[in-house]
């Protein structure tokens, strides 16, 4: 006779792209469907079962017996989703090992900045035009947007160097619309730009003004 030790595993995985945390990675701009993928049935899963911080829990659906899902909603700019230990049990009575922790960050990016000007070549360019990372505007207001978490505020910072060390300088806000976008317009610029906190933690892309 052969008797079932084997306790079940999980593994979390969410809807997007990396963790957010890289320029690659996908921006998360609504809600999160997280999937809990068991390496045998379980049974016993239920929302109530799944540890999140940093969301709000919505709907949770079995997949099947081994696959579940469960959608939030981010409420900050880290999400973390854990399944501990023994929250499902296998058909012999075995309880499942603590997952390991699934993370997504919510960063806003800055997707485009238009420079609504002439071009840096004489004046002989044509505007509107999208300005490459790190290469350079004669715009002194050019137009920013990007992505980030529907209903939130970003905020846009000037990073420059004094000469001695670096200066983070706050410019000013936008709210993300509906669609998961935002837009801004400085009032002057030269300078290096970057949506996100002072602390550079969630800087996704910059655009070098001049």
């Amino acid at each position: 006779m052969t008797v079932d030790t084997i306790a079940p595993t999980v593994v979390i995985t969410d809807n997007f792209a990396g963790d957010g945390s890289g320029p690659g990675d996908a921006t998360v701009t609504g809600n999160v469907t997280f999937t809990f993928t068991f390496s045998e049935a379980v049974t016993g899963f239920a929302t109530g079962d799944i540890a999140v911080t940093g969301a709000t829990k919505g709907t949770f659906t079995t997949l099947g017996a081994t696959t579940f899902s469960l959608v939030v909603t981010p409420t900050s700019r880290l999400v973390t989703v854990n399944v501990p230990a023994t929250s499902a049990t296998d058909s012999a009575g075995n309880g499942n090992v603590v997952a390991t922790p699934a993370t997504q960050a919510v960063n806003p990016r800055i997707t485009n900045v238009t420079d609504n000007i002439n071009a840096l070549d004489g004046g002989t360019g044509t505007a509107p035009r999208s300005v490459a990372t790190s290469s350079l505007t004669d715009d002194t207001r050019p137009t920013i947007v990007g992505t980030g978490l529907r209903g939130t505020t970003v905020d846009i910072y000037d990073t420059f160097n004094n000469g001695t060390s670096a200066v983070i300088v706050r410019l000013g806000s936008a709210t993300v619309s509906s669609s998961g976008t935002w837009s801004f317009t400085p009032v002057n610029a030269n300078w290096t730009v970057s949506a996100g906190t002072a602390t550079g933690r969630f800087y996704a892309g910059s655009h070098t003004m001049k």
